[in-house]
């Protein structure tokens, strides 16, 4: 098979596994391949987010009901391990950061299932974090060219309940501790189930919350996704970015750590209690 361009190849890839492409879903999964690559140059040229989300309607609908209404154990699409529904999830949101990127005024990169540095320490370590999607910067650091996030997003595709969004909240705090200029996204896929009288501070550092699909309240039917979102969400972010500018996220506003040279491990083995007050 055949991938006409270079947008579908990474979900393309995880679903051509040799372990299970022999699957009848995923091989089903496979056919709707080239018509998805099709819709995500188009809507990347036009922009027009509800042709796209009707233009991949048939295979979205196919995959929601393969990841959420059969048993994992027999379903390789369900297995998250497989990451073969969340690659879908992933590449489905690829173009907005495409068309975002491409009405800047600066340059950036897009990001898809990238590792982006989280905390970047004085000795020049870095730790990592692994994002679902959104924008990053080229900038240098001790000699070497890094990719720097402006735009992260994690993707959920199950209940965004009031512990999800505690740990997406934690995840984005290190974030903004890195460049508090930097837009935290959370896109959620089924239901966002918290509480109403969960007060907003739960998110303080996540800047939006997106639910996809048009109705947030049911759950165990397939609800289409909702193109209104995808529009309003490359509005606000082309907007925002063009008005925090360059210079926000230039090299040097981003935070450097200072290490407590302290070895988890080493700190156990020594004093069997890892204590940092």
């Amino acid at each position: 098979m055949k991938v006409l361009n270079n947008y579908t190849e990474y979900h393309f890839n995880i679903l051509n596994d040799l372990k299970d492409n022999d699957h009848y879903m995923v091989k089903k999964a496979l056919e709707y391949i080239d018509g998805f690559e099709v819709a995500i140059v188009n809507v990347i040229n036009d922009g027009d987010w509800k042709k796209y989300t009707n233009a991949i309607l048939e295979y979205d609908k196919f995959l929601w009901e393969s990841h959420h209404l059969h048993p994992q154990k027999t379903n390789p699409i369900n297995i998250i391990q497989n990451k073969k529904y969340s690659s879908y999830r992933e590449t489905l949101l690829y173009p907005l950061w495409v068309r975002i990127s491409k009405q800047l005024t600066f340059d950036t990169v897009q990001l898809i299932n990238k590792s982006v540095p989280q905390t970047i320490f004085e000795d020049g370590t870095i730790n990592y974090k692994d994002v679902d999607g959104g924008i990053g910067i080229v900038c240098e650091l001790n000699g070497y060219k890094i990719l720097l996030p402006i735009v992260t997003n994690e993707d959920k595709s199950g209940h965004f309940c009031k512990t999800q969004a505690s740990n997406v909240n934690g995840i984005n705090r290190k974030f903004k501790q890195l460049n508090p200029n930097i837009i935290t996204i959370c896109t959620t896929d089924n239901q966002v189930t918290i509480g109403k009288n969960v007060d907003g501070d739960l998110l303080y550092e996540t800047n939006m919350l997106v639910p996809l699909r048009n109705n947030n309240l049911n759950h165990k039917v397939y609800n289409k996704l909702n193109y209104q979102a995808l529009n309003d969400v490359e509005q606000i972010l082309v907007k925002k970015l063009n008005d925090l500018s360059k210079e926000s996220f230039s090299c040097e506003t981003f935070k450097i750590t200072s290490k407590t040279n302290k070895l988890i491990r080493e700190f156990i083995d020594s004093q069997k209690i890892y204590l940092n007050f």
